[in-house]
């Protein structure tokens, strides 16, 4: 077998796991998580404030 055969067998394997492993990984972060509601109420205060400062040019530094 030619060297450069041998070679693109070998990158051509590693590209083919590398796309298989990113499907397997983002397929599993699709799964929903429970989020309880004072998570949610406070994720939304906080972007609603967030874009209350934006819009009137206020930027609280932290």
């Amino acid at each position: 077998m030619p060297m450069w055969a041998f070679l693109l067998t070998i990158f051509g394997g590693l590209m083919a796991f590398a796309v298989m492993y990113d499907r397997v990984k983002k397929r599993k972060k699709t799964i929903p998580q429970k989020i309880s509601s004072s998570q949610i109420m406070y994720t939304e205060n906080y972007l609603n404030e967030v874009r209350n400062d934006m819009n009137t040019g206020q930027h609280s530094h932290l």
